[in-house]
């Protein structure tokens, strides 16, 4: 990535690639809009930790809100396969040199979901003159970099009209009077409970979820990322960059064909 406040190296050994992230994103959180626009095409990485300059209920107690800024941080974490993960001795990360302000928690740890991981620790005896507190963590580095899978029904999808088909008609099946004991009403939530998992177990699909998961997502990019991966040239990541742009804009083209198409006009 193009961005001197966002650093992924990599480490190699017996041909895999494990790609680490190092982020500083500044009080108008560039880094982390500019993560959220690039999240498709960053590399896998198995860590990402930082300074990223944003307060949230979500990791700071003292902190009453969780605005967009922080909601998209987390949403980009997820769809890197990344979750946050908080230190073992909670705390302020950032102590001012004005002993007038509040400390904060700015400085955060996402990890690979399922990965094995040494909860982070406040290295509070390493802090030294600077205003933030260091985190440590250990973690196993993978034999391999696994995708994971998720079940869903895709929106818009045959399988989303054959779903809410399958609940209004096993729905309506029994609905036909109204309970007026105890056992009745126990009888009809598990029948609507019974429904709705037999719905969604005919209806779901499972999906392998990696960091490139988007719906315009196709083998070229996969091939022309790998081909980065292995030798990481500016030649190999323009040539990535021309194969997601025009998988996206295949991809779009299609869309609005379809919207035109529907709607009769464009």
């Amino acid at each position: 990535m193009d961005h001197c406040d966002i650093l992924i190296f990599s480490l190699f050994s017996e041909g895999r690639t494990i790609n680490i992230m190092n982020v500083y994103s500044d009080d108008q959180h560039t880094a982390i809009n500019l993560l959220a626009e690039c999240a498709p095409t960053l590399p896998a990485c198995i860590l990402m930790t930082g300074d990223f300059n944003c307060h949230s209920h979500e990791w700071d107690p003292l902190v009453p809100h969780h605005r967009t800024t922080a909601i998209s941080l987390l949403d980009t974490a997820a769809r890197l396969g990344l979750e946050l993960t908080l230190p073992v001795n909670p705390g302020p990360t950032f102590l001012s040199h004005n002993v007038e302000l509040q400390g904060s928690v700015m400085d955060l740890v996402f990890i690979k979901a399922s990965k094995s991981l040494v909860q982070p620790r406040q290295l509070l005896e390493w802090q030294g003159p600077s205003d933030h507190i260091q985190l440590a963590s250990k973690f196993s580095l993978p034999s391999e970099l696994e995708d994971f899978e998720r079940v869903s029904i895709a929106k818009g999808s045959d399988a989303e009209t054959q779903f809410v088909e399958q609940l209004i008609g096993g729905i309506r099946g029994i609905c036909l009077k109204t309970p007026t004991t105890i056992a009745e009403v126990d009888a009809m939530a598990q029948g609507v409970a019974d429904i709705f998992s037999k719905a969604w177990s005919d209806n779901a699909i499972e999906k392998r979820i990696t960091c490139q998961s988007e719906p315009w997502w196709n083998d070229t990019c996969s091939e022309t990322l790998l081909q980065y991966w292995d030798d990481i040239t500016p030649e190999n990541w323009s040539t990535f960059r021309k194969a997601t742009r025009a998988a996206k804009r295949k991809f779009f083209n299609a869309k609005i064909e379809k919207i035109a198409k529907t709607n009769r006009r464009p």
